[in-house]
């Protein structure tokens, strides 16, 4: 597939390469949040996503 020049799997391939990177993000953001609260219970602004319960 990533040696295809086929429209429908370069479309694929950004969409595989897309999700791969949201969850990564997803991932880390969330592993980081949950730093955050061992240290401090006050929600914290310096990650990208921000959440409070």
């Amino acid at each position: 597939v990533a040696q295809s020049s086929d429209t429908r799997d370069i479309m694929l391939k950004q969409y595989i390469e897309q999700i791969y990177t949201d969850l990564h993000v997803r991932i880390r953001n969330n592993h980081h949040q949950q730093q955050q609260e061992e240290q401090e219970e006050e929600c914290s602004t310096n990650t990208t996503v921000v959440v409070c319960d």
